[in-house]
């Protein structure tokens, strides 16, 4: 098609083909004076105002030209935005067609760009659950987006370009050409347009203008509008994330090495916990606090001891170990026998430790035996009353070192039972730690461990203290 330049050229050339000027008629109009001469002059003067309208008339197509190609760059630009987003939906909707899990792609693509850098550990139900549930409703919200743009469209089948874009450049053809028609180039193309009605315009419908402009594709450059609601979040709050028993048991396989030696204890301690979820910052805590509070003696005295009990049930055919309150008598076998596996596999004890530890129990007993009979007021009228000096002078003869290396042993003995443990360790504040419901504003018998044994040493050989005074 010609386009505005073309036209202007055109123009131009004729106005230059006119060849009239103002010189030209004033030599015309003086070069005689008969009556052929007058009316040639008269011709002249005419042709010259002729000449001088159509030249305005030429100059106004021009101008109008001008900004007709104006205003067509301008409305252009709106249509190449409205096809490319048009282009962009059906390539998007071809694209769904052939594989039905497109959303669903994109929608995985979105989640794993905002959490490529997170540390979230993906062996959690929580976490897979929470990925399911985010991507699941982003892929809803971009379905729905674009099922809602095909339908408010009314698109069945893709246009090609060439027919998107008809409407329009057949539109400014015909404009521009109306523009530049003779009628508006000459007085006498005018005047008989106007006679014969010919050369009317027919204005633009507005049913017209919408299918030139393509207008019912406006809504196309409208921002999409997913909801918060549909958002991938963007961050995932550490707190709710829960683990169960046995992902929190895998965590604290995965992060604590293998080769630490507080690594048992930390399984152990953990395993032994009645609390059921935990939190990420729970299960550091946990590993930090065993650490700390990890005593390499404590914890080698303690194997010792699990293996022994271990044994002990095999060989008895039982599934719990005596317990003193139940059979005294085969409590005290089952203690000495115990301590003295602890001693073998210490390189400690002989048969004199092993007496004294005898003598130490028995001496126990005997004082409750007299302080729970009618002679708690009187011990000395009690029969038992010389069982228990014999026992207090073989302590004595034992020597207080002795004595209270045991007695650490006995503490040590409660402190690392499974379940008389379990209750010693929540006096503890370094202990409660790990234990749940840990309140760290609440007050505790004693602070730490060495505390602990300490103050209960002090206790119990307070007794035996008075014997060598």
């Amino acid at each position: 098609m010609a386009n505005g330049k073309d036209l202007l050229s055109g123009i131009l050339s004729k106005d230059r083909d006119r060849g009239t000027s103002f010189q030209d008629v004033a030599r015309e109009y003086f070069s005689g004076n008969s009556k052929n001469n007058v009316r040639r002059r008269n011709a002249a003067v005419f042709a010259f105002g002729m000449g001088k309208f159509e030249e305005k008339m030429t100059n106004n197509v021009v101008n109008n030209l001008q900004e007709s190609q104006d205003k067509k760059v301008f409305e252009l630009a709106a249509l190449d935005n409205k096809y490319a987003k048009y282009d962009a939906l059906l390539t998007e909707d071809e694209a769904y067609k052939a594989n039905p899990f497109y959303f669903n792609d994109k929608s995985r693509a979105k989640y794993d760009s905002i959490y490529s850098n997170s540390d979230m550990d993906m062996s959690l139900n929580k976490n897979k659950e929470f990925r399911k549930k985010e991507i699941s409703e982003y892929e809803e919200a971009l379905k729905k987006l674009h099922e809602e743009k095909i339908k408010t469209g009314n698109i069945n089948k893709r246009m090609t370009k060439e027919v998107f874009y008809k409407p329009f450049e057949d539109h400014w053809k015909n404009k521009q050409k109306d523009i530049a028609a003779p009628k508006n180039l000459s007085i006498v193309h005018n005047a008989w347009d106007r006679l014969t009605n010919r050369g009317v315009t027919k204005p633009i419908t507005a049913a017209e203008l919408k299918t030139i402009n393509r207008n019912s594709f406006d809504y196309l450059t409208n921002p999409d509008v997913i909801t918060t609601e549909e958002q991938i979040n963007r961050e995932r709050d550490p707190s709710v994330v829960k683990y169960s028993k046995d992902e929190g048991l895998s965590f604290v396989l995965k992060n604590v090495a293998a080769n630490d030696p507080a690594r048992a204890s930390i399984i152990r301690s953990f395993s032994s916990s009645e609390k059921e979820t935990f939190t990420k910052a729970g299960l550091e805590i946990h590993i930090a606090t065993s650490q700390v509070n990890f005593n390499p003696i404590l914890e080698k005295n303690l194997v010792i001891n699990q293996a022994f009990d271990a044994n002990y049930k095999k060989i008895n055919n039982v599934t719990e170990t005596p317990k003193p309150a139940e059979n005294r008598d085969l409590y005290l076998d089952y203690y000495l026998e115990k301590q003295d596996n602890l001693d073998a596999a210490n390189n400690q004890g002989n048969p004199e430790t092993r007496e004294l530890r005898v003598n130490i129990f028995e001496l126990d007993r005997t004082k409750k035996l007299i302080a729970e009979s009618k002679f708690a007021d009187t011990p000395e009228k009690s029969p038992l009353y010389k069982v228990q000096t014999k026992l207090e002078q073989d302590i004595k003869v034992a020597g207080l070192d002795k004595v209270e290396f045991e007695t650490y042993k006995i503490i040590q003995e409660g402190f690392l039972h499974p379940e008389k443990g379990y209750q010693i360790k929540s006096t503890i504040r370094q202990t409660a730690k790990e234990q749940p419901g840990y309140n760290p504003e609440a007050t505790f018998a004693f602070e730490t461990i060495n505390e602990y044994f300490a103050q209960n040493m002090t206790d119990l050989t307070a007794t035996y203290e008075a014997l060598f005074n």
